[in-house]
């Protein structure tokens, strides 16, 4: 059995603010839309004395990243307090043609590299029935992220609002959403060009507000970019209105005005529409042909700052949240329970392989489809290893478009589905241990690591993740320290994988048929075989495979199109035409045969695919850990 995506569509009233809602005309598209219920609505509706991270509700995840001298972590290192909109009393802030140098208005927020639901940093805050998201020059860049703890399904269509300000304080401070699927989140991504270590993942929507008050619409890991595939951009030609610094919009010049943004997500499109100043609104439209990536997933708010004292600017990097809003269906919320501390196992310089940390996280009911989660500092393949309440240790890795990588810089963010058994009521130690240097680090690499914002989750919502064992769960004995066993690899009959050309790119036309040993190629423009077409061509590859208990690792790659079904489930589909790209999934496996099948097509020019599989965290007959 392999355990998918469940859309639980359960009715769930958030803090008893879901209600009638009606959209306001398009003033291009003159079209009046009403939405009857909304599946998640906040309103921030508080009103605190002082800026307020207590009044922050507890149903969002609140991070922080911050990217240069990341190892200074490992140092308690505190970094220099910067100013946020709101005086001390929450009064404010004032136009910004009033307030250039006065910081009357303003309070300052310190901030720290430990964020999370339960303790949110200082760059998160509550004053007047909003909510402010904050980032200054600390760190070269800083990134400020928060999302409500479910998804958002838009399988049929969807609409997602926000109100936002909309001036455009200076061109190093801007905001995001960032639309991705659980499994794949990634908590600091930003475009391959900028200085920061963590890039978008594939099949994420990107919508992003930058300098000048432009819109641009990405849609990632479709053809046309190196990490992005639909771009599109607005152009600021709406008469100046509101567009950039010179607009005419009182907005333009005044943070505390907040204008409402409604995202609709359709089947082959992509509308931004922002509110002006008389109501309507201006519709920025991106065409998707191949379809949308993905149908359901996390939405991510992202404050983002990059050395903004390089161009002068030395305050307003706050950014005014209201009013967030998706349509239906409602889908359950997931729960995550947070550790307290930083895990500083790097030293700035190398530890000793089999060094030890712990944290422990307190849970107050253990339910199905648990996943760790944490940001990891300077990971290395197989140096990362974790036991969660003296079980044996597995390795935990970040997921990365490059399936060579062995070592990143930097923070990466890390999800991983675990046995929920493996847990308890109440007070749960989860232990951190430098794993052994794997062959391919480069010689320069310190041994070591840190992990932060560590949490476990139960995604009711999303992949992987297993029920508890019917059985009494016995506590597993703890591997030797300080190298695992090697982790056996899986049973494969037969050796070869079975596959068919066709001539035409919807797998319909067969003209060939033979084994191969393996999916690992690169035909450049070549015909991949005799009788096939080098261009336009689709192949299907299937194998049957033994597979014993376990969390299992597929990566899939390729240039164009491609898909992975197991036993007839589809685990994975980029079915577009697209650059080389590589996705990444981990799925929980319960023990017998099981059919693997990859199917692709070439478009056109270059054509290469690969594929492979590796246990991740194995079980026993019990489904308890393997040492």
């Amino acid at each position: 059995m392999i355990l998918q995506r469940k859309n639980m569509l359960q009715t769930w009233v958030l803090m008893g603010v879901i209600g009638m809602y009606l959209l306001v005309p398009s003033a291009q598209a003159q079209e009046t839309s009403a939405q009857s219920q909304w599946a998640f609505e906040e309103t921030f509706s508080s009103d605190p004395a002082s800026p307020s991270q207590d009044a922050l509700p507890r149903s969002f995840e609140y991070m922080v990243t911050h990217r240069r001298d990341s190892g200074n972590v490992l140092v308690d290192y505190t970094y220099d307090t910067f100013v946020g909109d709101h005086a001390e009393d929450c009064s404010g802030p004032v136009p910004l043609s009033a307030d250039t140098q006065d910081t009357a208005n303003l309070h300052d927020i310190t901030t720290s590299h430990l964020s999370n639901s339960s303790n949110p940093d200082g760059s998160f805050f509550i004053c007047k029935n909003h909510m402010m998201s904050a980032m200054g020059h600390v760190s070269g860049y800083s990134v400020a992220s928060f999302w409500p703890k479910q998804e958002f399904n838009f399988a049929t269509d969807g609409v997602l609002e926000f109100d936002t300000n909309i001036n455009d304080d200076h061109s190093r401070s801007w905001w995001e959403v960032v639309i991705s699927k659980p499994e794949d989140e990634r908590v600091a991504p930003a475009m391959d060009w900028l200085p920061i270590d963590e890039q978008y993942s594939a099949n994420s929507i990107v919508l992003r507000f930058t300098d000048r008050s432009q819109r641009e619409i990405m849609v990632m890991g479709t053809e046309d970019g190196s990490n992005n595939a639909v771009v599109s951009k607005s152009s600021c030609e709406w008469g100046q209105e509101w567009c950039g610094s010179e607009g005419n919009d009182p907005a333009t010049n005044d943070r505390r005005i907040r204008r409402t943004h409604r995202i609709e997500l359709k089947k082959n499109k992509i509308i931004w529409s922002v509110q002006k100043a008389d109501g309507t609104f201006d519709a920025f439209e991106a065409a998707v042909p191949a379809g949308l990536p993905l149908d359901q997933g996390l939405v991510m708010f992202k404050q983002h700052a990059y050395t903004p004292e390089k161009d002068g600017n030395i305050q307003r990097y706050t950014t005014h949240w209201d009013n967030i809003k998706f349509s239906g269906p409602v889908l359950q919320a997931h729960a995550s329970y947070d550790a307290s501390n930083v895990i500083k196992l790097h030293a700035n310089g190398n530890v000793n392989i089999g060094a030890e940390q712990t944290t422990i996280i307190n849970i107050p009911k253990v339910e199905p489809n648990a996943w760790i989660f944490a940001q990891l500092e300077s990971p290395m393949k197989g140096q990362v290893e974790v036991s969660i309440n003296g079980g044996a240790y597995f390795s935990l890795f970040p997921k990365v478009s490059d399936k060579s990588s062995c070592d990143l810089s930097g923070w990466h963010t890390a999800t991983q589905p675990i046995p929920a058994y493996l847990l308890h009521q109440g007070a749960n130690t989860i232990t951190w241990r430098v794993g052994p240097r794997p062959s391919c680090a480069t010689s320069w690499k310190a041994d070591g690591f840190a992990a932060k914002n560590i949490q476990i989750r139960f995604m009711d919502s999303a992949v992987g993740g297993i029920d508890p064992s019917p059985v009494p769960s016995p506590v597993p004995t703890p591997s030797p320290s300080p190298s695992p066993s090697p982790t056996p690899s899986p049973t494969a009959l037969p050796t070869n994988y079975s596959v068919e050309y066709f001539s035409d790119k919807v797998l319909g036309t067969s003209v060939l048929t033979e084994e191969v040993p393996e999916i690992n190629f690169d035909w450049k423009k070549n015909a991949p075989a005799a009788g096939v077409p080098a261009d336009g061509f689709s192949a299907r590859y299937t194998k049957t495979v033994a597979f014993k208990n376990g969390v299992y690792d597929f990566t899939l790659s390729g240039d164009d199109g491609v898909r992975l079904l197991i036993d007839g489930e589809e685990i994975i589909n980029g079915w577009r035409n697209q650059a080389y790209w590589t996705y990444n999934t981990q799925q929980v496996m319960t023990e017998g045969e099981k059919q693997i099948v990859v199917e692709y097509y070439e478009n056109k020019n270059r054509a290469s695919l690969s594929f492979d599989f590796a246990p991740a965290l194995l079980f026993d007959q019990n489904m308890c850990v393997m040492p």
